[in-house]
């Protein structure tokens, strides 16, 4: 359950964007209005409003939303959570962010430039993980980590053996969420090994996000790793 839809409206979700994906490449208008759409009780406009009720049945929930809003669903749920966060190598992560933003990082930028850019970049994905002291409570299990994307695939077969197949597989409607496809071999912070360890040690010391980076430099390859 969670942002891709709670498991009773999955199959028909998937539907909508298959079909979606289909118009556009066929070139056809694609009418939402067409379909008898079932509205996901989940507002991601308003984190607020999310209530733990909404997972009483679900084994698993993903959820793009500020930390803090876990403590506030499931600090009182009538079974404990075991929280996953995803790691990403820092600088690589934020050059990915800044590709999906459409932010160039130009390696003639001032550094004081540079860390304006590097904050636009992350400003979404720090929502999520920006104070991971937030997961530490009672109700929360130690939590896990696992290296992400690199061992993405070691995830999603750890869970296999965790959680309840579906009945009926069907075709999957991978989103198209990047803008623009990513080339790093034209990133040019790569070419420099010296601003790419002064931008690592920037994200993972000093900036707003580094919580979350020294989290992971901890948790990866220690006994709460996941995949380890």
């Amino acid at each position: 359950c969670g942002n891709k839809a709670n498991s009773f409206d999955y199959g028909y979700t998937n539907h909508v964007n298959l079909a979606r994906q289909e118009a556009r490449a066929n070139r056809e208008h694609f009418d939402i209005e067409e379909w008898q759409v079932m509205i996901n009780p989940i507002d991601l406009k308003n984190h607020s409003k999310i209530e733990a009720p909404l997972f009483f049945d679900c084994d698993y929930v993903a959820l793009e939303i500020e930390s803090v809003h876990w403590t506030r669903m499931f600090g009182s749920f009538f079974r404990p959570l075991e929280i996953h966060i995803p790691c990403r190598e820092p600088v690589d992560f934020m050059m990915s962010m800044c590709n999906f933003f459409e932010i160039h990082i130009r390696c003639t930028d001032h550094w004081k430039k540079m860390k304006q850019k590097m904050s636009q970049c992350i400003r979404a994905f720090s929502r999520r993980f920006r104070r991971v002291d937030d997961f530490n409570h009672p109700n929360f299990r130690p939590l896990k980590c696992f290296h992400s994307p690199t061992n993405f695939d070691g995830y999603m077969e750890y869970m296999a053996d965790r959680l309840q197949r579906k009945a009926f597989a069907e075709k999957y409607a991978h989103p198209n969420r990047y803008r623009n496809k990513r080339e790093k071999e034209n990133e040019c912070i790569w070419k420099n090994n010296t601003l790419v360890t002064q931008i690592k040690k920037y994200l993972i010391l000093k900036s707003p996000y580094s919580n979350y980076f020294q989290f992971c430099q901890e948790c990866i390859g220690s006994e709460n790793d996941l995949l380890a």
